[in-house]
């Protein structure tokens, strides 16, 4: 059976505007090289969350500071600090202006910073638009596993990118105040993930059921249990294992 035009096409299609900025690329299952071996190895959940969606990276080195009340940035090798208020990135504007149409009513490039009216809050838009196959979100959110430090964390949230194509962008929190705050190429700013519109925003998740107490395990519960955590299987990556098997025997991966 041929696959419909809609399954022909790329789950996700990024579209990365700033020139010289790191491309999106495949999330990690070893997170870059820093999860530990023997969870590389054997902690299959560990690893699949890691590697699921794609990592998206700052356009240029840059750092963030907060006072308390405003936001200031400047490029990680300039000496100036400037405010956040809305700062397009050094040297898109000309670039951009050369390539919009002289008829389009885009004429301002959309800004690389923007502080917000809230405190501490700032956009970030690492130059990246997004377009997904019909029926499928992107979730932005931080990188999945990867160690954070206190001073900012990312905004979680899903854009319906099967039809709203812009600035795919991330609100970042600052949590420190007086501290430089350094964003690196070399590090991935967020994790866009996909997901299935209908899986959220239907009402399958008020669809639920809740028992309580060892009382309403039933026995086949019990004997599924069983089944699923032998007490006699003591190797590791027994459950690894387990979901290679059940993914290989699925219809379609044969």
């Amino acid at each position: 059976m041929s696959k419909s035009s809609d399954e022909e096409k790329p789950l996700i299609k990024f579209f990365s505007l700033f020139p010289d900025a790191p491309a999106p690329r495949r999330a990690d299952r070893s997170l870059l090289g820093s999860m530990p071996l023997r969870a590389y190895q054997h902690c299959e959940p560990l690893t699949a969350a890691s590697a699921f969606g794609w990592y998206v990276y700052p356009p240029i080195d840059f750092m963030l500071k907060w006072d308390g009340t405003e936001i200031f940035w400047k490029a990680a090798d300039a000496r100036r600090w400037q405010p956040a208020t809305a700062v397009v990135l050094p040297g898109f504007a000309d670039l951009y202006e050369n390539s919009v149409p002289a008829k389009n009513a885009l004429q301002t490039p959309f800004p690389f910073l923007l502080a917000r009216r809230e405190v501490g809050l700032i956009q970030i838009w690492p130059g990246v638009l997004v377009h997904t196959r019909p029926g499928w979100s992107t979730l932005v959110r931080g990188p999945a596993n990867l160690p954070r430090g206190p001073a900012y964390e990312v905004l979680e949230g899903i854009i319906e990118t099967d039809w709203w194509f812009g600035p795919l962008i991330s609100t970042i929190r600052l949590c420190q105040t007086g501290h430089p705050i350094l964003f690196s190429t070399n590090r991935p700013l967020f994790q866009l993930q996909p997901v299935q519109t209908a899986t959220y925003a239907s009402k399958e998740l008020d669809n639920f059921e809740l028992v309580e107490g060892l009382a309403s395990l039933g026995n086949d519960d019990w004997k599924h249990l069983e089944e699923t955590i032998n007490p006699h299987e003591t190797r590791s990556g027994v459950y690894a294992a387990d979901v290679r098997r059940n993914r290989n025997s699925r219809p379609g991966n044969k």
